[in-house]
């Protein structure tokens, strides 16, 4: 009776793990799913359905395994803090629908997002497969955009690339072009196949082109600082690709987009300062965490606040939305919460300067550059654009991921054999 006893638990516990492999394997299917669909917003029930499904399976997993490392990151405490505080000024929010709405849609789900993530990450093999469907998405997605712009369009090759119609913005599209040229050079430095690295070469001329076409003065004033966290350690490199940015952009915003960012006429300046003001009325909770709250009248009466905007500086740009991720995070979460958002950008830079010290190996080494450098991509750009759109945050809190398990490849004894897998 004992050896049948012990036959039938071994019995079960072999299922069950023959189970959960292929439990696992299916959210890694739909999470990867997601990844490539992020970026085209006409598939966006695709996106939705995918994203619920590799949740639901990630749960069950962690459910039957007990498995809490994904909950036990240098991330768990500030982005809980910042999590507490913002549902705490959901009791005190000017808009408390779109509030509660957002907080769900733009916050709670994108952790969720960050744990499938983290739990897919296993090892340097699982990372690579993950930025290779970013990057040959964005590529596609890149060719699409450039082929309706200039080809279908017949737009000159050297005007600027606007997108009529379309349920993503210029920004974003340049944005997420120069994140997967990023994840490109990480991929092309530690690629071992020929094939792999010739595909990820294919990639970045779209890629490129794109960043080129989209002219966001955003973006060029990040890439050098992204080029000098991501190249730090490769002088030549860095040298090469400094000069030839800065020449190209340089030439590009004086001829195409010459405007002056400090000009009077500026609205951003007008944005700013409204938005300080409103900060100033509101600094402990802020007006709530509606990301659309600040563009509402009801909320914010943009005619009181540009009254008090100095002459000087004043324009009469809309006020619907703000065109900083600074400006947002204070105005929806007050100083507490513009605190607690400083407090998770200084960890995750601490997360990567750690990697870089500490990796016994390259390959996971250039993931701490490679965090740094999307650090520095968020943190530049979101002073002169909106950030909290679905398409980039859903990259944001990838980057978040693979910091986080950079981190834990470079803590492991075995950091070289985990980076060969895959």
């Amino acid at each position: 009776m004992r050896v049948c006893a012990i036959g039938k638990e071994t019995f079960f516990s072999e299922v069950g793990n023959h189970l959960d492999g292929r439990l696992s394997s299916v959210a890694g299917f739909f999470l990867l799913v997601y990844t490539f669909i992020n970026p085209y917003p006409h598939l966006s029930t695709i996106r939705e359905v995918s994203y619920y499904l590799a949740v639901a399976c990630y749960a069950v997993i962690l459910f039957r395994s007990k498995d809490l490392s994904p909950f036990k990151t240098p991330l768990t405490l500030p982005v809980a803090l910042f999590t507490f505080w913002a549902f705490v000024g959901l009791f005190f929010t000017l808009d408390r629908t779109g509030s509660i709405h957002d907080f769900r849609r733009h916050l709670l789900d994108y952790i969720l997002l960050f744990v499938c993530y983290l739990t897919f990450l296993r090892d340097c093999g699982r990372v690579r497969l993950l930025l290779r469907v970013l990057v040959i998405s964005l590529a596609i997605s890149s060719c699409y955009e450039l082929y309706f712009w200039y080809w279908k369009m017949g737009q000159p090759w050297d005007s600027r690339m606007l997108l009529l119609n379309y349920a993503s913005t210029v920004g974003a599209v340049g944005f997420m072009a120069l994140y997967a040229l990023l994840a490109s050079f990480y991929l092309w430095m530690v690629e071992q196949r020929h094939l792999w690295r010739n595909i990820v070469l294919a990639c970045m001329l779209p890629l490129l082109l794109t960043v080129f076409g989209t002219q966001m003065r955003s973006i060029w004033v990040a890439i050098p600082f992204v080029l000098l966290g991501m190249f730090w350690d490769y002088k030549k490199w860095l040298l090469i690709l400094l000069v030839v940015v800065l020449v190209s952009g340089g030439l590009l915003l004086k001829t195409k987009r010459g405007h002056d960012l400090t000009h009077p006429d500026n609205p951003r300046l007008t944005l700013n300062y409204i938005s300080l003001l409103v900060l100033k009325d509101h600094p402990l909770f802020g007006i709530g965490y509606g990301i659309d709250s600040f563009g509402k009248p009801e909320v914010v009466d943009p005619e009181y606040y540009r009254a008090q905007v100095p002459e000087k500086i004043r324009s009469s740009v809309q006020t619907n939305i703000q065109h900083s991720l600074w400006m947002g995070i204070a105005t929806r979460t007050g100083l507490p919460g513009l605190l607690l958002f400083c407090w998770i950008w200084g960890t995750w830079l601490w997360m990567n300067v750690q990697v870089i010290r500490k990796a016994a190996n390259e390959e996971v080494r250039m993931l701490g550059r490679l965090g740094i450098a999307i650090l520095l991509l968020y943190s530049i750009y979101g002073l002169f654009n909106v950030v909290c759109v679905h398409f980039l945050e859903a990259l944001l809190y990838l980057g978040f991921a693979v910091s986080t398990a950079a981190g834990r490849f470079a803590q492991s004894s075995d950091g070289l054999a985990l980076s060969r897998k895959g």
